[in-house]
């Protein structure tokens, strides 16, 4: 069985890639602040995969070198994030860059030491700023133009994958870039500012 280190489990993409890591029969190590919801806990377990659901704050080295305890790791998925708005922003500036850009970091510091061979980290279309709604295609070559933090955030987490897949070091980083996210599993967690609509309805 294969073995999947996530974390930011328990918020909205992390329960969505942690239901398709356990349909696909992982083993899946889940880290997140409050845990897995008991709905999508009950859901989990009809899935062929093995879910060890574990509470930790993504600041936190040792939760994080703990994740990596008990056997060999196949792949990483940093999902942990705060989506920030303005008063967010003006509160507590470090805990985004802590949280979206340093934990991350960490994260693939550890997995390299360990030989793990892959990791995806998840950016935003934020990072781009206002360049997607300019009415023509977004290019892998253009430049980030970030208009918040949490969009500096992602633009820095994008630089560093760039970065460290040109040092030719393990694992290798693939960041996804999302955008406009909906979908089962949303819900407030209070670290995403700014629900979809469809989530803001359901709140």
């Amino acid at each position: 069985m294969k073995t999947l280190v996530i974390t930011g489990a328990s918020g909205f993409i992390g329960l969505n890639v942690v239901e398709r890591f356990l349909s696909e029969g992982w083993r899946v190590r889940a880290l997140s602040i409050d845990g897995i919801p008991e709905l999508a806990r009950s859901e989990f377990a009809r899935l062929p995969g093995s879910l060890d659901d574990r509470r930790g704050d993504v600041r936190d080295r040792a939760a994080l070198e703990a994740l990596f305890e008990g056997g060999s790791v196949d792949a990483v998925v940093a999902a942990a994030a705060i989506t920030s708005g303005p008063d967010r922003e003006r509160a507590r500036p470090a805990d985004v860059f802590e949280v979206n850009l340093v934990a991350p970091m960490s994260l693939l510091e550890i997995a390299s030491a360990r030989g793990v061979p892959r990791m995806l980290c998840f950016s935003s279309t934020s990072s781009m700023g206002e360049l997607p709604f300019g009415g023509k295609p977004v290019m892998e070559t253009d430049v980030p133009q970030p208009l918040t933090l949490y969009g500096a955030s992602k633009a820095a987490l994008e630089t560093a994958g760039k970065r460290w897949n040109g040092l030719g070091a393990l694992p290798r980083v693939f960041v996804a870039r999302l955008t406009a996210a909906v979908g089962p599993w949303e819900r407030d967690t209070g670290v995403r500012d700014t629900l979809s609509q469809i989530g803001r309805a359901h709140v």
